[in-house]
């Protein structure tokens, strides 16, 4: 491998929220933690990502800036090469992350009290985002098949089918649960939800970390209809580990639905872009083949760590190994753990399921990107506490 990702880099004192004393100490009551929790990677990015910023800050003048043709250039190809999807220049529209942009769609297509679907158990800001701008989450849970989960379409279009609900919000591939739903669900879903005028948000910020059995089908693609009732929030953070730059793309082939967006968007003045950012997402795909490359193929020998721990250590668990993300979901109902004593006497910070909503309460999830050795010093942590 070119890239080193057995690398130890100390990031106590970086400014990382995953790292930081106090942080750990307000979530978990202890500050001296081996954090497997929030999802960023501790892998050092890739360097044509640095080397571009690098440039980019020896310009040294950082004024109100203007994303150049070579920025959508190098997103389109990706799409058009990785997922085979079309993707034009004016589709694509920029919000610092995905959750703000969820924000932005509820405030556009929703009134107070109407209800919008998720498909719980699921990433728990969904339904933070629903509830603060006065609207309903609707659960359309997941059926969990001895740790794979599965959608429950007949309940979906009960409830897509109340005129209240107003929109999904489809989370592709799944947090937690690590699902790549196939084309021919998200056929399903998209039938659903265009024939009860249901708007999908469509969270896929997660479509570059598949591993080499799946195939992530962007929900746009599958068909036009599809792709005029739907917007797609994307990313390069999760992929390249730059979350901490804010810079997304909302891509949203339907102008009426854009437009809509781009006024929501612009009553809180989301525009501007750092020209640091924008010279890192142009590096990353542009160049960052090799390194997401590399990158899947360590992540694939770390779940092999994990599966063969958990059989030979915890053998009455429970899990499905991710067909992407770089998350663990993991059932360890079978021990009774009690979560309040986990990170007090086990020193690692994981993330109980149940704050993932209804049918999480079993699970923890733990965040596998990082160098193996820490990771198999976490896992030897939860055993003993586990046990």
């Amino acid at each position: 491998m070119k890239y080193d990702f057995d690398r130890r880099i100390d990031r106590v004192n970086s400014k990382s929220v995953k790292w930081d004393r106090e942080v750990l100490r307000e979530l978990y009551g202890e500050p001296d933690l081996l954090p497997l929790w929030v999802a960023d990677m501790d892998f050092r990015v890739a360097e044509p990502i640095i080397n571009a910023m690098r440039e980019e800050v020896s310009h040294g003048i950082f004024g109100y800036s203007k994303r150049p043709d070579s920025y959508y250039d190098a997103i389109i190809r990706w799409y058009r090469e990785r997922f085979g999807w079309a993707v034009s220049k004016d589709w694509i529209v920029y919000n610092p992350g995905v959750v703000s942009a969820l924000n932005f769609m509820l405030e556009a297509f929703c009134s107070k009290g109407d209800g919008v679907i998720i498909q719980e158990p699921v990433y728990f800001p969904f339904k933070s985002c629903i509830l603060i701008n006065g609207l309903k989450p609707v659960v359309n849970q997941l059926i969990d098949n001895s740790g794979c989960f599965d959608m429950d379409l007949e309940d979906l279009e009960e409830k897509a089918r109340d005129p209240r609900n107003k929109a999904l919000v489809l989370c592709s591939p799944h947090n937690p649960a690590g699902r790549v739903w196939s084309r021919q669900t998200l056929l399903k879903v998209g039938e659903i939800c265009k024939k009860h005028d249901v708007l999908v948000f469509s969270d896929e910020v997660h479509h570059d970390l598949v591993y080499k059995k799946g195939h992530h089908c962007i929900y746009a693609s599958i068909s036009r209809e599809l792709e005029q009732n739907c917007i797609i929030a994307t990313a390069p953070s999760k992929t390249f580990n730059v979350v901490g730059l804010q810079t997304s793309h909302i891509v949203i082939p339907n102008i009426e639905i854009r437009d809509a967006f781009l006024k929501s968007a612009e009553r809180k003045h989301i525009s501007g872009q750092s020209p640091i950012s924008m010279a890192a997402v142009e590096a990353a795909y542009a160049h960052g083949d090799q390194w997401l490359s590399e990158l899947i193929e360590y992540l694939e020998k770390n779940i092999t760590v994990i599966d063969n721990f958990l059989y030979a250590d915890l053998p009455l668990s429970r899990w499905k190994k991710p067909e992407a993300t770089y998350l663990a979901w993991i059932d360890i109902s079978a021990y009774r753990p009690d979560f309040e004593r986990i990170a007090k006497e086990s020193g690692i910070a994981v993330i109980n399921g149940s704050k993932f909503g209804a049918g999480g309460e079993n699970y923890i999830r733990i965040n596998f990107a990082c160098p193996s050795q820490l990771l198999k010093e976490g896992l030897n942590r939860l055993c003993r506490i586990i046990k």
